[in-house]
């Protein structure tokens, strides 16, 4: 993934937690929205735009043939529950790792009836 597209991945997960911070302070980010009806329209317009982002990055992850179905899965729940963090600690290190798994053989030779090889 270049720095562009992990980039266009992150601006959406930065903005959710900005928003976020809103319902924590309300009286000081009350510059932004003014009234509920426009604070509703941006929190459903970036949990949108979060949501596309999760998945796409799902769909990433099952990209990946190499990688084992457990730690796929693990990173799938992480990135629907846990939906703005995930993404940044996804886009910014576990991409790289899954890419480095996926391009490292998996070909090993075949052993019958539990036996262990001996190269």
């Amino acid at each position: 993934m270049n720095i562009g597209s992990k980039v266009l991945y992150t601006v959406p997960a930065l903005l959710q937690i900005f928003f976020m911070l809103t319902i924590v302070f309300p009286v000081a980010f009350d510059w932004l929205h003014a009234d509920m009806h426009t604070y509703n329209t941006y929190l459903i317009a970036y949990s949108l735009f979060q949501l596309s982002i999760a998945g796409l990055l799902i769909r990433r992850v099952w990209q990946y043939k190499n990688v084992e179905s457990k730690r796929k899965w693990n990173w799938t729940w992480l990135l629907v529950f846990m939906g703005n963090v995930a993404v940044l600690f996804y886009v910014w290190g576990q991409d790289k790792v899954f890419l480095k798994d996926n391009s490292t053989s998996t070909s090993e030779p075949i052993q019958e009836n539990g036996e262990e090889s001996e190269n």
